[in-house]
C-alpha cells in the first residue's frame, strides 16, 4: 500500500498535494514546522562549485556536502519534522547515490541522517505510523527484493530484505518471446516467467551475476530467429559483460557471463553457444 507522503502540517515547494510511486528528483525546497529546507549550491572540498547542501532557514546543515540532493518527501513522526532526501555524486564510482533523511526537531540542531539505501533503484512505498516512519527503496541489487528503513526516536534502521522468486510458469516461444523485442534486459529477467526459463540453465547466483552484467544496456533485438541481448555492468563495459538469447520458435535461452577475471562462462542445453552473436560475445570479452 502507497501511503501519503505529505503531512497536512508540511509543504513542498511547488509540489503536488500528495506525492507519486517512486523518486521524482524535482523539488528543492520545503516548509516545515521548523523551518525552510532548502539545496543550495555550494563549493565542493576542493573549492569547485557545483556540489549542493541542504540548508534550514539558510543556515547549512553538517552532513549534506559534495552531493546533489532532492527532497522526496516529508512527514511529521512524533515530535520531529523528518525531510526525506535523494542524493547522487554525479561521479564515476559503481554506485553514486543513497537516501538520507533531514530531522528537524523544536529546540533542536537540524540533523543529517547517516547515508541508506546504496544504490537506490526507486522509492516503494513510505508509511507513517504517528511515531515511527517506514520507508521501502527498491536498490539495483538483484539479490534484494528491497532496503526496509524504519526512522524513529531520530534513529534510523535499514534491513535489507532478500529476493523471492516467485512462482511462474516457464514461458514458450512465439510472442512470449516476441514481446521482448525493445525491451531493457535487466526488466526482461526481473519478470517472474523469464526467470524459470534462465534458472533451468543456471543457479539462481548465475543468474543475479547475469542481471548485473545486464544493467547498462541498449534495448534487446530481433535477429535471426532470436531476441538478442548483451550489456555490462556500470562503469566496468569491456570488462563484466552479459548476454543472452532466446530462440523465437522453441523459446530455447542461452547465456554469457564475461568476469573481470578474464573467465567466460557458457550457458546452454547445447554443448556449444548456438547463436554467433553470443560466441563472439564471450571471445571477445563482451565486445
Amino acid at each position: 500500500m502507497r501511503m501519503l507522503f505529505l503531512a497536512a502540517a508540511l509543504v513542498l515547494a511547488g509540489g503536488p498535494a500528495t506525492a507519486q510511486d517512486g523518486f521524482r528528483y524535482e523539488w528543492k525546497s520545503a516548509e516545515t514546522r521548523f523551518g525552510s529546507v532548502t539545496v543550495e549550491t555550494t563549493k565542493d572540498s576542493s573549492g569547485f562549485e557545483g556540489a549542493e547542501g541542504v540548508f534550514v532557514d539558510g543556515v547549512s546543515v553538517p552532513g549534506f556536502e559534495n552531493w546533489r540532493y532532492w527532497i522526496e518527501g516529508a512527514e511529521q513522526v512524533g515530535e520531529d519534522d523528518v525531510v526525506l532526501l535523494y542524493a547522487s555524486s554525479g561521479g564515476n564510482e559503481v554506485c553514486t547515490h543513497h537516501v538520507q533523511l533531514l530531522i528537524l526537531r523544536l529546540g533542536r540542531t537540524p540533523a543529517a541522517s547517516p547515508p541508506f539505501a546504496w544504490c537506490p533503484a526507486d522509492l516503494k512505498d513510505v508509511r507513517n505510523y504517528g511515531t515511527r516512519l517506514e520507508i521501502d527503496v527498491a536498490v539495483t541489487d538483484p539479490r534484494l527484493s528491497h532496503v526496509a528503513a524504519v526512522y524513529a526516536q531520530g534513529r534510523v534502521a535499514e534491513v535489507a530484505v532478500p529476493m523471492r522468486e516467485t512462482a511462474a510458469p516457464m514461458p514458450g516461444g512465439g510472442t512470449a518471446v516476441t514481446r521482448w523485442e525493445g525491451a531493457h534486459p535487466y526488466e526482461i529477467l526481473e519478470d517472474p516467467g523469464e526467470r524459470q526459463r534462465f534458472l533451468a540453465l543456471m543457479p539462481q547466483e548465475k543468474l543475479f551475476q547475469l542481471q548485473e552484467r545486464v544493467s547498462v544496456a541498449s534495448g534487446a533485438e530481433i535477429r535471426d530467429g532470436w531476441l538478442i541481448a548483451t550489456g555490462c555492468m556500470p562503469h566496468q563495459c569491456g570488462i563484466e559483460g552479459g548476454a543472452f538469447a532466446i530462440e523465437i520458435a522453441t523459446g530455447r535461452a542461452e547465456a554469457v557471463i564475461f568476469h573481470a577475471s578474464g573467465g567466460t562462462e557458457r550457458f546452454s542445453e547445447a554443448k556449444g553457444l548456438l547463436h554467433q552473436d553470443l560466441e563472439a560475445f564471450a571471445r571477445n570479452g563482451g565486445l
